[in-house]
């Protein structure tokens, strides 16, 4: 046990040690709806790149139009539906008949409901049920204030993994490792040290 113990904190120590000597990056900006616009940009083939410009919303979304219908993978935050919606009449008058979401992340995924709704199938993978197989001790650490992986998120992880926890931070937005780098380290050690 003891082995195994400083096995495991030699590894810490060092990991500690880095992030203590990396500088502390600005937190994620919360993104200005408003002020966000969609720069297209025709990759060729009736593929476009639509990118979200200003407004600290970046991101991209793929569209490629067929004869029948559009495809498009990811779709932002849904607060960028309509302008996404616009863009893509832009180009052509044919219905969004496929969302490919690449991952779930809020603005990969935040216009699903909305796509859903114009009759748009979504394509996705849910692994959720992966998840009740965990057996490992789980921590998940999170900021209340991320709008990038917001807080029912990970919500959602503790209650689907057995024995998980969760530890939430005040504020630091999806940048918490480096805005609160101490109080992440304090916990991150503490419970990769407990027996």
């Amino acid at each position: 046990m003891r082995t195994r113990l400083i096995a495991a904190a030699v590894p810490l120590v060092a990991l500690a040690a880095v992030a203590q000597a990396q500088p502390c990056l600005p937190p994620t900006p919360t993104p200005d709806f408003e002020k966000a616009v969609i720069r297209t940009t025709d990759l060729g083939n009736r593929t476009y790149m639509l990118e979200g410009v200003g407004g600290a919303v970046g991101g991209n979304v793929t569209v490629a139009v067929g004869d029948d219908g559009v495809i498009v993978v990811d779709n932002m935050f849904a607060q960028m539906y309509g302008k996404i919606k616009a863009a893509i009449a832009a180009v052509t008058s044919q219905p969004v008949r496929y969302v490919v979401n690449t991952h779930f992340h809020r603005d990969h995924t935040g216009g699903n409901e909305a796509f859903g709704k114009d009759g748009a199938a979504i394509v996705a993978h849910d692994r959720r049920d992966q998840l009740q197989k965990v057996r490992a001790k789980t921590l998940a650490i999170c900021a209340r204030d991320d709008t990038v992986t917001p807080l029912y998120f990970t919500e959602e992880l503790v209650r689907l993994i057995p024995g998980a926890r969760a530890y939430v931070l005040a504020d630091g937005g999806h940048a918490y490792p480096n805005v609160h780098g101490a109080e992440f380290r304090r916990v991150m050690t503490s419970f990769l040290l407990e027996s």
